[in-house]
């Protein structure tokens, strides 16, 4: 069994399939098996294949955090809010110490107005570990939601200063300065975040959106017309295994 893994997960695709596989039958009642057999078809978008594997691991090992935490990728990855707050919330009840369990499940929450729980399970994140640049990129998004633009635009500087390429927190430090009217400063954020991740829509359209206001038609329809092209790239691609823009 611990070679069939191991060697599995040097490998890719096929391959990796069929070691997983046998890993398993020798050892049907190993959680472990279960879990890098989900891990690797969500590796090729095959999410809902991969939630019945998680499943079969909680089942076999009801304490399997592992489990429960990439069956909330899988779930977050099909858009079943739901049951992707369920997974988060028995993995962070099993095990204290997942920082990124109490991350995500708490950018959940935000998007459910649930702001206190989810200020909570940030907080506890952070005391786990103080670095964690997804957690104050979700108290940035928290602030924000809750009309505290300064100090959301405090916690998207500290995910950048821990994640120094962290694209998707330029452009929100973008979108707080455009609403100031700040705009050479948004300019240059938005620039930032397109130079780090040139695929990542929502900087061209707000970058777009601000030329067009200082008389900049032309090049602002070349920026939206850009990003309106790669956002309709990224919609057909298969959803990534969690986070969002977030996450970009």
């Amino acid at each position: 069994f611990a070679w069939a893994l191991a060697e599995a997960q040097q490998g890719h695709s096929e391959e990796e399939r069929r070691l997983i596989s046998k890993a398993i039958a020798l050892e049907p009642h190993r959680e472990e098996g279960y879990v890098v057999f989900g891990r690797a078809l969500m590796d090729q978008g095959k999410y809902e294949e991969a939630i019945y594997f998680f499943s079969k691991a909680s089942k076999e090992d009801p304490k399997s955090t592992d489990a429960y935490y990439y069956g909330g990728l899988a779930e977050a990855a099909q858009e079943h809010l739901q049951e992707e707050i369920k997974q988060f919330e028995k993995v962070v009840a099993i095990s204290s110490n997942r920082a990124q369990a109490y991350a995500i499940l708490a950018w959940d929450l935000t998007k459910q107005k649930e702001y206190r729980e989810a200020e909570d399970f940030l907080d506890r994140a952070l005391a786990i570990d103080a670095h964690n640049s997804q957690a104050y990129y979700n108290m940035g998004a928290l602030r924000f939601k809750q009309g505290q633009f300064e100090e959301s635009f405090e916690f998207y500087q500290k995910a950048i200063h821990f994640r120094p390429l962290y694209a998707a927190a330029y452009s929100e430090l973008g979108v707080i300065r455009s609403r100031e009217n700040r705009f050479d400063e948004a300019m240059n954020y938005f620039k930032e975040a397109i130079r780090i991740d040139p695929k990542f829509f929502a900087p061209y359209i707000s970058l777009g959106s601000i030329l067009k206001r200082i008389d900049q038609r032309s090049k602002g329809l070349w920026y939206q017309h850009k990003g309106e092209e790669l956002r309709r790239q990224y919609l057909e691609l298969p959803p990534p295994p969690h986070f969002g823009a977030h996450e970009k």
